[in-house]
């Protein structure tokens, strides 16, 4: 008994996500020694460079850590576990407080951390958490607090610093590199997301590319890029009455750019397809069979 393959279309919808550029390890500056008077050897070397000769070079490399918290080479360390929880609940009860009393009770008293309070700042403070928060949550409750009145706090290494927002970065925070998947360190912080980048010229001739070879091989039956979202219309019917708006259907992390329609013999073919287009690299390729009547 024999079975004929009967070729099934599949809608390829590609999902393409944010890209952005990759960082180059630079070299590290080396510091400038202080000038001492020039000897005979120096001289005659520096006659030989003058006339042409080759003279000594000195290469120095760096390490490629830019920021801190930077790996060796340049690359982003995996994101720390989530803290294990520390204790029950914390009930905090200020009515017109000092802030500077709240900053004393919740970090000195509560969470036994060291700390320092600039001059300028100040205010007062009215929470009430009657049913109580985590102690691990209280630094972030600390900070809300700290923001309603002009105010923030810097974590550098073991010490927490309460100054003014206006000051919080000039100075006293240290930029570090970070992804999705490493938490934020308590208090204010500058963090540095390195993203991917492809030109447009270099996605373009990829799509191209990828374009034409799956029509010379008989898979591509139709295919189109779509505009961006800010140009889509929602359309819904309502009672009989046609109603439009702006925008699509529901905001999302990925949006839809593109389709290819392809036939392919089955699910492995389609799919193998489909990890060959450009978007693959950096956002996220849907298959879907189409409906057939």
């Amino acid at each position: 008994m024999t079975f004929a393959r009967v070729p099934q279309a599949l809608a390829v919808a590609l999902l393409p996500l944010l890209a952005a550029c990759t960082q180059q390890p630079i070299i590290e500056a080396v510091p400038e020694k202080p000038p001492v008077a020039a000897s005979k050897t120096d001289q005659a070397s520096a006659a030989k460079k003058s006339a042409g000769e080759p003279g000594d070079v000195h290469l120095f490399n760096g390490t490629g850590i830019v920021v801190r918290g930077q790996e060796s080479g340049g690359s982003v360390p995996p994101g720390a576990p989530s803290p294990q929880r520390a204790s029950g609940p914390v009930v905090l009860n200020f009515e017109g407080a000092d802030l500077r009393e709240v900053v004393r009770n919740i970090l000195g008293d509560i969470l036994n951390q060291p700390y320092t309070i600039d001059p300028n700042v100040g205010g007062q403070v009215t929470i009430r958490t009657s049913t109580g928060i985590p102690k691990e949550s209280l630094a972030s409750t600390l900070e809300l607090l700290l923001r309603a009145n002009g105010a923030t706090m810097v974590k550098n290494g073991g010490l927490y610093q309460v100054v003014p927002q206006a000051i919080a970065v000039r100075g006293n925070t240290v930029p570090q590199l970070g992804n999705s998947t490493r938490s934020l360190p308590p208090g204010f912080s500058v963090q540095i997301v390195p993203l991917k980048f492809v030109g447009v010229k270099e996605m373009m001739d990829a799509y191209r590319s990828f374009t034409q070879s799956i029509i010379e091989k008989g898979n591509f039956k139709a295919g189109d890029a779509l505009q961006r979202t800010s140009n889509a219309t929602t359309v819904r019917v309502r009672n009989g009455k046609t109603m439009t708006t702006d925008g699509p259907f529901a905001e999302t992390r990925e949006q839809l750019g593109g389709y290819y329609l392809i036939e392919a013999k089955d699910l492995d073919e389609a799919t193998s397809i489909a990890a060959r287009v450009p978007s693959a690299k950096f956002g996220s390729i849907e298959v879907r069979p189409i409906m057939v009547y």
